[in-house]
């Protein structure tokens, strides 16, 4: 039933306007509503005096899905509903009731980018009580256990069942967005089962057989899920969890005391590397081991002394590159795979497609049957295929190792440059048949092409500039920072690092990462280069972070230093065996004692120079908003990424060009304060009252590289246009004044008129204009000078309007606006035709012309008025042309300076412009985004804390802190802001200290010492939001240099904090005075 007690219409769009403009933007962690669009419509058309009762029940029911318990798969925004956010919702929810409320969480996409996720991953879910036993739970690879008869195993799968449908199931709901990875610890949280105690198995909806959940899948829960599903969402998947009392981890390492055949071991090739072997064969007195080289033909087996020192553990000398690899990597396949003898080598290169840990999902695929071959080329977007002469996959093996299975992918060659065919090839993960790249193939040399290092000494010691290889300058302003951590550098140069490579880290690269690092960091302290091109490195790079940086579109240098700062750490953790530890809770003890067992048990599994020298600890605390139930949390960073505080609302400047006769243009800039977005009427209406001048004679258009482009506002437009800032970068706005237009009145606005407007103050949409079309045209105008047709610009751009004119009106207004320019002008009109030429759509116009000028509605008609000669020498002899035509179109030279330049005048700042100039006296500082970072918030839905004396999840309150820092303190600042329709990047000018920095204030644990840092290191971004150019400053013990791809370039003293503390600053690498 209706609530009885409903407000009005007026007040409820009141209300409802009000939450939508205060609520517009995307923010992750809110949660926004569907309401049926018929409802909606009918409600926004109610006027003043309608009963609202009429409306009825908000009714959901045909855009809910019960099985889903969520919106119907081919529901359509707009058509079928409108996403509304909480405030909006809660209140007509209050005024009319709803049924099925359906609603959709605010995510970050794979962009970034804030989006409502209405149809996120969905999980039936079951608990069970496991048993020990391996034919009910897999180890760590996913293979199941062979032990036991066949009517064991039949027993076992009998009581699976029974035990499944035992267990009621139920829905578990976590963002598409959400990495496969993170799906046990959600789990975890949910469900209150420990993290070592979780082994989770998935089924697809219309999979018969369970598989081992893969915790080390960095797949998004969309691109896995989408693997079995057209869409995520249709239908939900199953979830199986088994809570373990204990886990066994059954090793055979290779013992010098005790070898036995068929143990695994690193031994050292003929060719001097180390290669992962295994012993075949074991003299009688255990003295000597016969050595088989994984991958190699038995002939080159060899014999070798047990004691030797070209024997070593396995995984100690070489990479345990089956658990490393990787999607999207390159591996060698012997072509006995593929039964074709017709390659020239009998190693092949392939790419990994898919990898199947549990050796049971991509067994399931028949791939048999001759499919189509993709045609990856420019016409795939016409669904070519070609059956001819498409390849035939080849099946997978029918026994498969513990190592699971691998889907490569090997291209069979070209039909043109246009497309490559390939073939399919699924092969066991422990098979001889494949080997990591380069162990039978060459690795290419790049000696004959591409640039070179530049084999000369540089002018200062560790100051060396590397390639931009397009689009990396995010990576070298990043290397640059990091090579000027003389602590971690000193690690790689003295071939300490080797010592600390960690070859079997699952989630590590097997020393390729570090190794690669290593080289280029050797090369920047050699001596021997001024210029180094990263190409090895950035090969290497783009393995990080699920293959992110691979190829060479513009990144962001944090996520890159993250990725990379991730990799060296796995890379060189000294733990080699991580331990199940168990998350330390508060339970009222002191933050302290806390801080310390929670330090202790992350360096229980990570242990690296790294972590040695960058990482530190972040405080959170807890409160349940319901029983003031407490508790703290410290988690490990290694760079603080901390929020600008900046107000959502933008100074937007306006210049305004007013029309002048025979004296200077008067230019005046204005600063409205209002928000981005802002609709061109409403600016024009702004100007209009500070100007004294009616918005029937004012234009507003962009201006862009000192010339007008989009036009926000012109009276008789009808289309609503919004000014929309790509970034939060001051751009400038043009208002133009107009003449009036004595022969067609123009279309007026009537209900802007009486007063009528918006609740947030704005203009209403509908009443934009009459129905009545006004043919009213704009002609802009530029003056140019013609020394030997070298044209140059020579007056900022007005502008004329016109309903009829002809060209010798357009003369005559010329003429008004431009003779102040000329030495005699109030005596020169007639001669004028000397001074200049009238060029309008590519033809010359007589000045005395009755012809009436074509009519041009669009914006984008021009005249050129070209000074001639004889003009030129007429000229007031103050006025000295600077600007070429190029650097007036493509550079934003601000009027004032284009002005000063001309001698045309000065630019007058209006009062509002002072104003903000005062308003902004008030500096942002480096402290001030610290204390936004402590601030204090709610938090989402999606991240809801599980109250210990409530039990329940609750939205509870969340402070953060800084507890402590490493003696490297990596600061981040949040300058990139992602909103519902657009990204911004936040260019406020943040102060910071270039020495003794003094954080005593904000580190909680700090212990006597006091807490003094010097900053060594900046990476700078010019640009914006969706593009721009990284840079970076470095200290050496030579001073400050800036530090721009290949070009170095030392700082001067005096200019040190002019150079360093500007609105680019991005990332910040403090030292800490010890």
């Amino acid at each position: 039933m209706i609530v009885l007690d409903v407000p009005d219409i007026l007040e409820q769009k009141r209300v409802i306007t009000e939450a939508e403009k205060k609520y517009k933007d995307l923010k992750q962690g809110e949660k926004w509503y569907a309401v049926p669009t018929k409802w909606w419509e009918t409600w926004e058309s109610l006027e003043k005096g309608k009963d609202p009762k009429i409306l009825g029940t908000i009714d959901n029911s045909e855009l809910y899905d019960e099985k889903l318990k969520g919106l119907k798969q081919e529901a359509q925004e707009n058509q079928d509903y409108v996403l509304k956010n909480e405030r909006v919702w809660k209140n007509l929810a209050s005024w009319y009731n709803a049924s099925k409320a359906i609603s959709g969480d605010v995510v970050l996409n794979k962009s970034g980018q804030p989006i409502i996720d209405l149809h996120p991953a969905r999980f039936l879910v079951q608990i069970f009580e496991a048993e020990n036993d391996e034919s009910e739970v897999s180890d760590r690879d996913g293979s199941t256990s062979d032990s036991g008869s066949d009517s064991d195993n039949n027993n076992n799968t009998e009581r699976i069942e029974k035990k499944e449908k035992e267990n009621e199931e139920e829905m578990l709901i976590v963002s598409r967005y959400k990495q496969m990875k993170d799906l046990k610890a959600i789990v975890s949280k949910q469900y209150s089962i420990p993290v070592d105690k979780l082994k989770i198995f998935l089924r697809g909806p219309d999979q018969e057989k369970w598989s081992l959940f893969d915790d080390t899948d960095e797949k998004d829960m969309e691109q896995t899920i989408g693997d079995a599903l057209p869409k995520v969402g249709i239908e939900p998947w199953h979830l199986k969890i088994n809570k373990l009392s204990s886990e066994h981890i059954i090793e055979n390492e290779f013992s010098t005391t005790d070898p036995q055949i068929g143990q695994l071991l690193d031994a050292k090739h003929k060719n001097g590397k180390f290669m992962e072997a295994k012993i075949v064969d074991v003299s009688k007195d255990k003295k000597k081991v016969t050595i088989h080289f994984l991958s190699f033909d038995r002939k080159g087996d060899t014999e070798f002394d047990v004691d030797s020192d070209d024997l070593a553990p396995a995984y100690s000398k070489v990479p345990d590159w089956r658990i490393q690899l990787r999607v999207g990597e390159e591996i060698e396949i012997h072509q006995r795979v593929l039964g074709d003898k017709s390659y020239r080598s009998p190693w092949l290169v392939a790419e990994v497609k898919k990898i199947d840990r549990s050796g049971k999902v991509l067994k399931q695929v028949d791939s048999s049957s001759d499919e189509e071959s993709t045609v990856t080329s420019y016409f795939s977007k016409f669904k070519l295929t070609s059956k001819k002469s498409a390849p035939k996959n080849i099946e997978p093996p029918k026994k498969v190792s513990k190592h699971g299975l691998v889907k490569i992918r090997l291209y069979t060659g070209s039909a043109g440059w246009l497309s490559r065919q390939y073939k399919d090839v699924v092969v066991d993960l422990g098979s001889e048949d494949i080997a990591p790249q380069y162990t039978h193939l060459t690795k290419p040399s790049r000696r004959g092409y591409g640039p070179k290092n530049v084999a000369s000494k540089p002018e200062y010691h560790g100051v060396v500039g590397l390639k931009n290889l397009g689009n990396t300058c995010y990576m070298n302003s990043s290397l640059q920072c990091l090579a000027a951590t003389s602590v971690i550098s000193r690690h790689f140069t003295s071939g300490k690092y080797v010592e600390d490579i960690n070859r079997k880290n699952p989630i590590g690269f097997g020393g390729k990462v570090a190794d690669a690092y290593a080289d280029l960091i050797k090369d920047v302290f050699s001596d021997e280069f001024s210029v180094i091109v990263p190409r090895a490195f950035k090969q290497v790079a783009e393995n990080l972070q699920s293959q992110a940086f691979a190829g060479y579109l513009q990144h962001d240098a944090h996520e890159f230093t993250t990725a990379l700062l991730d990799g060296l750490h796995e890379d060189l953790n000294r733990v080699k065996k991580k331990p199940v530890v168990e998350a330390v809770e508060s339970e009222g003890r002191p933050d302290s004692e806390v801080a310390e067992l929670s330090w202790e048990g992350f360096k229980k599994r990570n242990q690296s120079v790294l972590v040695d020298n960058m990482y530190g600890m972040l405080r959170s605390h807890l409160t349940c908003p319901d029983c003031g139930n407490e508790a703290t949390k410290f988690d490990p960073f290694g760079c603080w990424s901390v929020p600008l505080p900046i107000s959502d609302d933008i100074n937007l400047s306006i210049v305004f060009m007013s029309i002048s006769s025979g004296t200077t243009a008067r230019v005046t800039r204005y600063l409205m304060e209002t928000h981005n977005g802002v609709k061109g009427k409403t600016v024009a209406k702004w100007m209009s009252e500070k100007t004294g001048v009616s918005m029937d004679n004012l234009m507003i258009a962009g201006l862009r590289g000192n010339k007008p482009d989009s036009v926000y506002y012109k009276p008789e437009m009808k289309k609503v246009t919004s000014v929309v800032l790509r970034d939060t970068q001051q751009k400038e706005l043009v208002c133009f004044e107009l003449e009036e237009l004595p022969k067609v009145e123009t279309a007026k606005n009537e209900n802007v008129e009486q007063g009528e407007k918006e609740e947030d103050g704005e203009d209403k949409d509908e009443s934009e204009s009459s129905d009545d079309e006004v043919d009213v045209s704009y002609i802009e105008v530029h003056f140019k000078l013609e020394p030997k047709n070298q044209f140059k610009v020579f007056r900022v751009s007005s502008m004329i309007r016109f309903t009829e004119i002809t060209n010798a009106e357009v003369s005559d207004l010329i003429w008004e606006r431009s003779k102040f320019m000329f030495e005699d002008g109030d005596n020169m009109k007639d001669e004028r035709e000397k001074l200049y030429g009238l060029v309008y759509a590519g033809k010359r116009v007589p000045i005395d012309d009755a012809q009436f000028v074509k009519s041009t509605k669009y914006f984008g008609g021009r005249i050129e008025v070209k000074v001639t000669g004889a003009g030129m020498d007429a000229l007031l002899p103050e006025i000295e042309p600077e600007l070429t035509s190029v650097e007036y179109y493509k550079q934003a030279i601000p009027v004032e300076e284009m002005n000063e330049k001309l001698n045309i005048g000065e630019v007058t700042n209006d009062i509002t412009v002072k104003n903000a100039i005062e308003k902004k006296e008030e500096k942002l500082t480096l402290e001030k985004c610290f204390e936004k970072f402590r601030e204090e918030e709610k938090l989402s839905e999606e991240d809801m804390w599980y109250c210990g004396k409530c039990k329940e999840h609750v939205r509870a309150t969340k402070k953060m802190d800084l507890y402590s820092t490493g003696n490297i303190l990596c600061i981040h600042l949040k300058r990139f802001k992602r909103e519902k329709y657009r990204n911004q990047k936040l260019v406020d000018h943040v102060e910071f200290p270039i020495e003794n920095f003094v954080l005593d204030d904000y580190v909680l644990g700090q212990t006597d010492e006091s807490q003094v840092f010097d900053l060594y290191g900046i990476v700078h971004h010019m640009g914006g939001a969706h593009g721009g150019h990284y840079v970076a400053d470095i200290k050496t013990e030579d001073g400050w240099f800036n530090m721009n791809d290949t070009l170095a370039k030392k700082i001067k003293d005096d200019d040190i904090e002019e150079k360093l503390v500007k609105s680019s600053a991005y990332m910040l690498y403090y030292r800490k005075r010890l």
